[in-house]
Parts: structure tokens; sequence; C-alpha cells
């Protein structure tokens, strides 16, 4: 927090001394998901920045002062939500009055957040139908302030609409005789995807805490009884609580990265391990 509230106070005195024009017209997204659809909509002649990498755990990331002046050279942000993203907002504000905030969460039916008191969910991008609609939302918006570009922008959307229906079909076959299955995870990233798909969410992180004692043989005791197979790590956030559960059951670990950018083979590869391990269990 600290380090975040002295790159916020670098980055205001150093306001008017920065030369904002460039050569491409910056667009902003938080997270790598939004980044690879946005790039993909509007094209080589335009700079996506993502200002999260993907490794980093969105709820702890605090951008550095050059990260701030690059994003306040943005005509659009595209956020999620994201603490840091609130408490540098006014600052980038100040800096380019002009650029548009986008909450990519406004006008969405949210879920409470499990893992946060008093929050909701905002993993909303795993869902392929909400991440259509959001994408449908975004295309909007870019026409209107780009609007030179309209046709090219929707004939690239619905070509990505195409490729996200045919990834929902696709995913709602394969998960078809799964419904009601436990899916554990680290961290509870995919709440929207397990509503599309008729799954139950089990994250073993309770509040950002890893479980321990009587939580942690709960979580034994739901392994047994719901017949998991696999546990479900996310890189992003601390394995302690997926090794302590894997070194008692003896289950294997995999990898599963909520923030990557190849989209479709990511949750093709998280279904297929999913459905794999319940038809070959016992």
């Amino acid at each position: 927090m600290k380090s975040l509230l002295l790159s916020i106070v670098l980055f205001i005195s150093g306001l008017f001394a920065k030369d904002y024009s460039m050569e491409k017209p910056l667009i902003v997204t938080t997270i790598s998901p939004y980044n690879h659809f946005i790039q993909r909509i509007v094209g080589e002649k335009y700079e996506v920045l993502c200002i999260i990498p993907q490794s980093k755990n969105p709820h702890l990331f605090e951008p550095t002062t050059k990260q701030m002046q690059k994003i306040a050279k943005a005509t659009i942000w595209f956020s999620m939500g994201e603490s840091f993203e609130n408490q540098i907002s006014p600052a980038i504000k100040r800096a380019n009055p002009k650029i548009q905030m986008i909450d990519l969460c406004d006008d969405l039916d949210l879920i409470a957040d499990s893992h946060h008191k008093k929050a909701q969910d905002r993993h909303v991008w795993l869902s392929p139908k909400i991440l259509q609609k959001q994408l449908i939302s975004i295309t909007k918006i870019l026409n209107k302030t780009f609007s030179d570009d309209e046709k090219r922008f929707e004939k690239n959307l619905t070509q990505i609409i195409a490729e996200l229906k045919n990834l929902d079909a696709e995913l709602t076959t394969m998960l078809s005789d799964l419904k009601n299955k436990a899916v554990l995870v680290t961290h509870p990233d995919f709440t929207y995807f397990c509503k599309d798909y008729e799954l139950e969410q089990l994250p073993i992180e309770k509040f950002g805490n890893s479980p321990t004692g009587k939580l942690l043989q709960n979580y034994l005791n739901k392994i047994k009884t719901k017949n998991i197979k696999l546990i479900f790590h996310q890189p992003q956030y601390s394995d302690i609580g997926a090794k302590a559960l894997s070194k008692q059951t003896k289950l294997p670990i995999i990898i599963i990265d909520p923030f990557s950018s190849d989209y479709t083979h990511n949750l093709l590869s998280f279904a297929r391990s999913l459905k794999e391990s319940y038809v070959t269990s016992p």
C-alpha cells in the first residue's frame, strides 16, 4: 500500500513534465484475457496495453509510477474493479480528463464473492456467455470512439463471437454428464463458469487464507464424499492449501491459469481434465 501511495505521489508530481503524444491510440485493459480479445477487435492500428502481468495476483497488484504514466496516455481504460484501480483513477483522470474509464462489470448481475467479505465476484470473463456480452458492449464503445474503423471492428467481433459460441457449445456437451459435480480450486475464479455448466465450485482459500485445522478436515471430508480426484491450482495464488490437501489425499495438482490469453484452449483443457477425472473414477 505504501509503495502504491508513493507511486501516485511521484506520478502527480510529474504530470506537467510529461509528453503524452503518441503514434497509436492507446487502449488499456487490466487483465490479459480482455487485452487479447480487444487487440483482435481493433487490430495493429491501435496499441492495447495490459496493466497486470499474467503471472501476478490482481488482488494484490500495485502499478508503478511508470505504468501510471502510460495509463494516463490512454483514450479508454477497460477496468475490472480491482482495489488499485479505485486508488489511482483520480490521479489518472487529473492527468487526462478525456480518458474514458469503463468498468467491465457494470450492468452485470454479479454474484456475492465467497473469497472477500462484502464484495462481488468479478471473475466474469471465464464465462463464455458473459464474455460475449462484454465484447459486444466493448465494441460499441470502440465504434463510438474510433468511428472510422467501425466496419473493421464489427467484422472482427463477428468472428470472435462465432468462436465463443462454438466454445460454449463444446463445453456444454463435454460437461453435460457432470451436473453438480465438484470442482476443487485454490481461488474462486470459476464461479460463473461453474454456474454456466452446473458445477459446484469448492475454493480452498477462505478470505484469502489457506485452510487449517477443522477447515482442512472439512475439505478432506468433501474430497472423499464428492469423489474428487483432482486439485486445480491457479499460479497467481498461494499453493499452500493445495499442497496440504494433496499431501493428505495423494491427489494430483493440475495448474490452470484463469488469466491465460489462450482463452479457448485454456477452458477446454480445464474441462477435459475435469471430465476425465470423473469418467475414470472408480
